[in-house]
């Protein structure tokens, strides 16, 4: 799930080599200025969760982009920031969803975040008639910097209220894409539309996939003009791979089942992966699976535009679930993931198609820790994710650097 512009920041390979053989990550409390401090919360009575419960990254030209979703005083709103020295500091808050509220997200349901040029965009699920009082996408754009934001139309075109949910925004050569999950026509499945970057209508609507899993988030990818979209299927639940057979994304097709688990439930695993794309067209993922003797998340590549896969290789044990991957502009990869078995972030980082190293853990023990995301910087990688401390319910917004720059 990670999010970035098409054109790759520059990453320098032996800053990068010499920052993760050193003492590897920390934490970075003192620079918790704008993002960090306006998510911070007294101890919440128990059982009320609240905080920072919604997060995305997305990353342009040296510019990083900020949404977080937060739940205070039992309210939902969104707030953008950027920063522009790779997350040392950040701009004043500034709410996006006024003109049309919020109606649910939560970590895996994520708000998403894009920028195409000097243009935002925004994308969240609202206020409506479906379950948990989910309704229908809504899009807020911005064409001064993140200072201001005005609604879009509603990017599906089915005209319900039901919910329409895990959605997946990013920028490409026509202005923004975006993929999400309804179930229109009583069927469960993966949409796509496009905004043009001076737009504010979206275009009709594609199905992706007609019968698809109902709760687990999409990953795009971009290869050229062509974009990659993975998702979960419906039965078998696995990950599913499809192109788009034309440069709009009018027109799509299976490519291949990342991993082939073959696994077979009904249930819904709440999880999707991480697919991303490097300079040398080489294709990689992470993706979890509940099939017995298989349980966890496993990295696979692809060197034939996702037709066939490597072997799956195990990241972590067992309980190792929501994940992302990043790539620098050298192909050196960094995935994370969190753990259900210790609810710490674990990291791992692969040089030139070699072996992942080691898994270092990047947060706080006896917190509550969940969804990294990866982005690649100027001499390495950054991540992020939401933590609880001991005892509390409330999340905040963490983050770790390399050292020895």
């Amino acid at each position: 799930m990670n999010k970035r512009s098409p054109r790759f920041l520059t990453a320098c390979a032996a800053c990068a080599a010499l920052a993760f053989a050193s003492a590897g990550w920390k934490l970075l409390p003192g620079q918790a200025t704008a993002a960090e401090t306006q998510h911070q919360h007294g101890n919440p009575a128990r059982g009320m969760t609240g905080g920072v419960m919604s997060l995305d990254i997305y990353a342009q030209d040296g510019t990083l982009h900020l949404l977080t979703g937060v739940i205070q005083d039992g309210a939902r709103f969104l707030l953008y920031q950027r920063s522009g020295d790779e997350g040392k500091t950040w701009s004043p808050a500034v709410r996006v969803d006024a003109h049309s509220p919020v109606g649910m997200f939560r970590r895996g349901n994520d708000a998403q975040i894009a920028a195409s040029g000097s243009t935002l965009v925004a994308v969240w699920t609202a206020k409506g008639s479906g379950w948990g009082g989910g309704g229908p996408l809504a899009a807020g754009v911005s064409r001064d910097g993140g200072k201001s934001w005005q609604p879009t139309a509603a990017p599906a075109d089915d005209s319900s209220t039901t919910t329409h949910a895990f959605p997946e925004l990013f920028a490409n050569a026509f202005g923004f894409g975006l993929a999400w999950i309804d179930n229109r026509n009583a069927r469960t499945g993966v949409r796509y539309a496009e905004l043009a970057r001076a737009g504010t209508s979206w275009s009709r609507n594609t199905t992706v996939e007609a019968a698809s899993c109902e709760c687990c988030w999409n990953t795009a990818a971009l290869k050229g003009n062509k974009t990659f979209l993975m998702y979960r299927g419906n039965m078998p639940r696995d990950m599913m791979l499809s192109s788009s057979q034309n440069a709009t994304g009018t027109s799509w097709q299976h490519t291949s089942t990342i991993g082939a688990f073959d696994w077979k439930i009904e249930a819904c695993p709440e999880t999707g992966g991480s697919l991303v794309v490097t300079r040398s067209g080489a294709m990689h993922a992470l993706v979890w699976t509940g099939k017995e003797n298989h349980l966890g998340l496993h990295y696979l590549s692809s060197q034939d535009d996702g037709r066939t896969w490597t072997a799956p290789v195990r990241m972590g044990g067992e309980d190792a679930r929501r994940s992302d991957l990043a790539a620098a502009g050298d192909g050196t990869l960094a995935a994370a993931w969190d753990d259900s078995g210790d609810n710490r972030i674990h990291l791992s980082i692969q040089r030139d198609a070699s072996k992942w190293s080691a898994q270092r853990t990047i947060s706080d023990a006896g917190n509550r820790a969940m969804g990294p995301r990866v982005i690649a910087v100027k001499d390495g990688f950054r991540v992020f994710w939401t933590e609880a401390r001991s005892g509390t319910n409330q999340y905040e917004l963490k983050s770790a650097t390399t050292l020895g720059r």
